[in-house]
């Protein structure tokens, strides 16, 4: 389910950036995506947490930094690049998080992580050689 979800996304988002800006695209996947959310969760009774000032804060930079800021700079190169070539570079994505947890917060990593991480990586630079073999452009 959820590649097919990431597929059409990746796809469709390619069509809409041809005449939209990026921001928009994602302005208006924000706001349906938070409409239908919404519904299902208030449909089940559930009700907003009453939180301090600083939870307040928190959720907000949670939304901005990582959210808002990411999906807009992906959606900036989606409109760049190739659909299949953005989403292959956007498997980078959990590497850097673990990394970053590695670095900032201590986190340990496994040998099935590591290795994981470089197989990514490995198959990332094998599609950009193959790519440059057949003198295609590189935007990677």
């Amino acid at each position: 389910g959820n590649a097919l979800c990431l597929a059409a996304y990746n796809l469709m988002g390619k069509r809409l950036l041809v005449r939209v800006d990026p921001w928009t695209v994602m302005f208006y996947g924000f706001l349906f995506g938070g409409m239908f959310l919404t519904a299902l969760w208030g449909g089940q009774g559930a009700v907003l947490p009453i939180l301090p000032i600083q939870g307040w804060l928190i959720i907000v930079a949670l939304a901005v930094f990582p959210s808002i800021l990411a999906y807009g700079l992906y959606l900036m190169a989606l409109r760049r690049l190739e659909a299949s070539r953005a989403a292959i570079v956007a498997t980078l994505e959990p590497i850097l998080a673990a990394a970053w947890a590695w670095l900032a917060l201590g986190e340990g990593l496994s040998v099935d992580q590591i290795m994981g991480g470089v197989l990514v990586i490995a198959g990332i630079l094998v599609l950009r050689v193959r790519f440059d073999r057949r003198g295609v452009k590189q935007n990677v």
